[in-house]
């Protein structure tokens, strides 16, 4: 008879957990095979067959493969202009996606999972260049490939910035030169489309004045994320120390203070994305929008008009965006298909791809598209220019047990897997506790020249420059996790399981003493922003103030990569706000 220790029971049960553990992570994150839904369309469902490289070949007068718009990019953004257009019924509308639907991806679904989207199948998987400033060292820089962009993948934080990055935005604006009148960018006309866009529901845990947020949006807001102890103890030392407590950092008197984190997770502890908000089943059965998935967009056509001197964009070529795979289940499908655009090609692939697919078209500066034999449409400097991102420097810090939830979450033993499976079990019947976490659940923001806060500045040297919006910004934003990782949770953290991070992120930096200590540590948060900014071209620009693109007719640009400036907080809302305000110029424009 063979018998076993109990010490050798204990290590078998917690295998068995973390098989089981691993196979469950493993079931809610990866590529799902199963059919698309029927509203989506395959690219050879949307566009004609290109014949030798030729436009002509693709017959303008083809009601099916003819759109009053074309939109590049089915990300956060580009839903938001397919909602909003086809509200109108004579408008026709093709969205085009390189990759799928996350409706069906429980790592898009539950909250704490959104790492098993990043790096993989449902990511670009983008790093940058070696980076002179940092040491010579790569950052990876996710940008995801699915329906709804970075809104599938994010953190969740809820937050649209300080009033003053719009009013200096609007500025930026006013310089331009406009025939038609200049568009309004300032803080309270994007207020009006930040209410218009938001649903918040409040939660009885977090009582806010609520005369500012928006109430019948289609983006559920509020505080249904867990808030954990270590979150609640990171608000008592941040107001200990003078930053002080403020109920609610989305409305008009600004961000500075610390607060628990809003965030898009909806009553039922679910991720709130782009797709779930705007491309509903009703939105996508209307019989005016067509969604393309599996469409990589290779170039935008133009038409020259010599007799009027003028360049318009006419349509968009694309190909399947997963190379050997079928459309039909036969052979790869390796053909270039092209769709035409009555009125306008929008460009909504984000901060990344935007500029990358401007250039394959032949706008950019003509000495970088003549090093690789690109035709010159429009000689356009500003073009993958002006790139603007935040930095964050994570730091971790031992706790007391049962303050960190990092033993939960990356259990190693049989106690922490059996309150590992408490969790899932939790959400998986009330659809609360850890699994709702976004991770960062209370966070900050503040100025390094506030001497409230820092006392006399003798180890800063003083400012040249106050790169804060219109000098009043906050220029740090400070985040408590009751979790311990390194490089967005993919590297494996070292310090202990009792343990949890403070992140400070470098907003609009004034410090010189605080840049040089983040070259060594520094990681992107992920908010790439202004690569094709809305500017006079004499500044970079490369969209009027209606987001027209100088030089050339029929073709629009919405998304991050417009921000004269980066705000000083999150991207997703102020992206989102961003095509709410487009729509209403576009449709105007007709």
């Amino acid at each position: 008879m063979i018998t076993s220790s109990p010490s050798t029971t204990t290590w078998a049960l917690t295998a068995a957990l973390g098989v089981a553990g691993a196979t469950f992570i493993y079931s809610n994150s990866k590529r799902n095979k199963g059919p698309q839904k029927s509203q989506f369309y395959a690219v050879h469902q949307v566009g004609k067959v290109l014949k030798q490289d030729d436009v002509q070949d693709a017959a303008s007068d083809d009601l099916e493969t003819t759109y009053d718009f074309i939109i590049v990019g089915g990300g956060t953004a580009a839903l938001v202009l397919a909602n909003r257009l086809t509200e109108d019924p004579s408008i026709t509308v093709l969205v085009l996606e390189a990759g799928g639907s996350s409706s069906s991806l429980k790592a898009s679904n539950i909250p704490v999972l959104f790492k098993y989207l990043q790096r993989g199948h449902y990511d670009w998987n983008y790093k940058t260049t070696p980076q002179e400033h940092l040491n010579g060292r790569e950052c990876h820089w996710t940008r995801a490939k699915l329906l709804g962009g970075c809104t599938t993948s994010n953190a969740m934080m809820f937050h649209f910035g300080t009033p003053e990055d719009y009013d200096e935005w609007d500025q930026i604006a006013k310089r331009i030169d406009s025939t038609s009148g200049a568009e309004d960018w300032g803080y309270q006309e994007m207020k009006k489309y930040f209410l218009k866009m938001e649903r918040y529901v409040p939660h009885p845990d977090v009582p806010i004045d609520t005369t500012e947020r928006g109430k019948n949006g289609p983006v559920q807001s509020g505080y249904h994320g867990y808030f954990s102890k270590f979150g609640a103890a990171f608000l008592k030392s941040c107001e200990a120390v003078g930053i002080p407590m403020v109920d609610d950092i989305n409305t008009s008197k600004g961000t500075l203070g610390v607060t628990r984190t809003p965030t898009y997770i909806d009553s039922r502890g679910r991720r709130v994305t782009v797709e779930s908000s705007y491309l509903t089943p009703d939105v996508l059965s209307r019989p005016n929008l067509k969604v393309a998935i599996g469409a990589h967009v290779k170039r935008i056509r133009f038409e020259e008009d010599s007799t009027r001197g003028t360049k318009r964009a006419i349509g968009v070529e694309f190909v399947p965006h997963v190379s050997g795979e079928a459309v039909d289940g036969s052979a790869p499908d390796t053909r270039s298909y092209f769709a035409w655009a009555r009125k306008e090609v929008i460009l909504s692939a984000g901060a990344v791809n935007t500029p990358q697919i401007l250039l394959l078209s032949g706008i950019g500066p003509s000495e970088e598209l003549n090093k690789h034999s690109i035709p010159v449409i429009q000689d356009l400097p500003g073009v993958g220019r002006n790139l603007r991102d935040h930095l964050v420097i994570n730091t971790h810090y031992k706790t007391r047990p049962g303050v960190s939830n990092t033993r939960t979450l990356y259990p190693s033993s049989l106690t922490e897997y059996l309150a590992h499976w408490r969790a899932i079990g939790q959400y998986i019947m009330f659809r609360t506790g850890l699994l709702t976490s976004q991770t960062q659940c209370a966070m900050g923001f503040l100025r390094v020249d506030d001497p409230s806060l820092f006392g006399p500045s003798d180890h800063l040297s003083e400012l040249e420059v106050d790169s804060t919006s219109l000098g009043k910004g906050p220029d740090l934003e400070v985040m408590g996790s009751a979790l311990a990782w390194k490089d967005h949770g993919h590297g494996k953290f070292l310090g202990g399981s009792d343990a949890a991070s403070i992140s400070m992120v470098l907003l609009r930096p004034t410090s010189k003493d605080l840049t040089e200590l983040l070259k060594s540590r520094v990681e992107t948060l992920y908010h790439p922003t202004s690569t094709a900014r809305m500017a006079p071209l004499s500044e970079g620009g490369v969209v009027n103030d209606k987001l027209q693109v100088y030089g050339v007719e029929g073709l629009r640009i919405v998304d991050a990569s417009i921000m004269p400036e980066i705000v000083s907080g999150h991207t997703a809302g102020p992206t989102i706000g961003i095509a709410e305000k487009a729509a209403d110029i576009i449709k105007t424009s007709l």
